[in-house]
C-alpha cells in the first residue's frame, strides 16, 4: 500500500506567512485607525455645524422681534475684545402704563398709573427724544399708590404722562464658566450649544456703517457664530456670519 506525501510547512515558510499576515495587520490597524479619526472629526464639525444653525435661528426669530412693543429698537450690544454679548428688549404683551408726576434725575423709583399685572423679572423702558432708558425692576408696590422701584438711579427728567413700556430682556452670550452659547431671558437661561466658542456682533446704520455707540440707530445686525475642530495637531474655525435686518425702530 502506498502511502500519501503529507508533508507540513517548513519553518521558513511559516515564518514568512507570518511576517505577511503580520504586515497585512498593521496596514489594516492603520487603515482603520484613520477611518476612526476622519469619521470623529466629521462627526465633530457635523456637531459644530449643526449647533450654530440652530444658533442663528434662534438668533434670527429673537432679534426680528427686537423692540416690539418698546419705543427705539430694543438692541443693546456689548461689544468687547473678546466674545462680544447682545441684549434685546420686547414687549409681547404690550404692556404699558404711564408716569404719575416728574421723576427728578437719580431717582430710583417711579410712580406710574398701574402697576398691577407687572412681573418683578421684566424691565421697563423710557423714552426721552432719541435716547431709550432700559432699567431693571426690583420691585412692584400696587396696593396704594403704584410704584416701581430698580436698582440702577435714572437720568434727567421724564415729565408727567410719559410712557413708561414693560419689557422682556433677551441675552446671548458665551458663558465664561462653561465655554457654551447660551440664551438667557429673566432668570432662565438656555444652553445652545458647548461647541460654539465664538460670537461677534456688528450694529449697522441704515446706510452700512459700524456703529461703536449710539446704537439706537442700529439698522442691520450683522452676527458671526462659530465653534472649532481640532484635526491631530491643528485647529480649524467653523464660522457662519448672516446679516439680520431689525424690524421695530420706531
Amino acid at each position: 500500500m502506498k502511502h500519501a506525501n503529507c508533508q507540513g510547512l517548513t519553518l521558513i515558510e511559516l515564518l514568512v506567512a507570518v511576517a505577511i499576515a503580520g504586515i497585512l495587520g498593521t496596514g489594516v490597524f492603520r487603515l482603520f485607525r484613520s477611518f476612526t479619526k476622519q469619521n470623529a472629526y466629521q462627526s465633530r464639525i457635523n456637531e459644530v455645524q449643526n449647533q450654530i444653525l440652530t444658533a442663528v435661528q434662534l438668533l434670527e426669530k429673537d432679534f426680528r422681534m427686537s423692540g416690539f412693543g418698546v419705543p427705539g429698537n430694543g438692541v443693546v450690544p456689548v461689544l468687547t475684545s473678546g466674545n462680544d454679548s447682545i441684549a434685546i428688549f420686547v414687549n409681547r404683551e404690550q404692556l404699558s402704563t404711564t408716569l404719575v408726576g416728574n421723576t427728578t434725575s437719580g431717582t430710583t423709583s417711579i410712580s406710574v398709573a398701574k402697576a398691577s399685572g407687572i412681573r418683578p423679572d421684566r424691565w421697563i423702558c423710557l423714552r426721552r427724544s432719541d435716547t431709550t432708558f432700559y432699567r431693571k425692576i426690583a420691585g412692584i408696590d400696587s396696593s396704594g399708590p403704584h410704584k416701581i422701584s430698580f436698582s440702577q438711579p435714572l437720568t434727567g427728567v421724564f415729565p408727567n404722562g410719559s410712557g413708561v413700556f414693560i419689557a422682556s430682556r433677551i441675552e446671548y452670550f458665551v458663558d465664561a464658566s462653561t465655554f457654551a452659547f447660551v440664551r438667557k431671558e429673566g432668570s432662565h437661561v438656555f444652553p445652545i450649544g458647548s461647541a460654539i466658542d465664538t460670537f461677534g456682533v456688528v450694529a449697522r446704520s441704515a446706510t452700512g456703517a459700524a456703529l461703536t455707540a449710539n446704537f439706537g440707530q442700529t439698522r442691520i445686525l450683522n452676527i458671526t457664530v462659530g465653534g472649532r475642530v481640532k484635526n491631530q495637531d491643528k485647529v480649524f474655525p467653523i464660522l457662519q456670519t448672516t446679516d439680520i435686518n431689525i424690524r421695530n425702530f420706531l
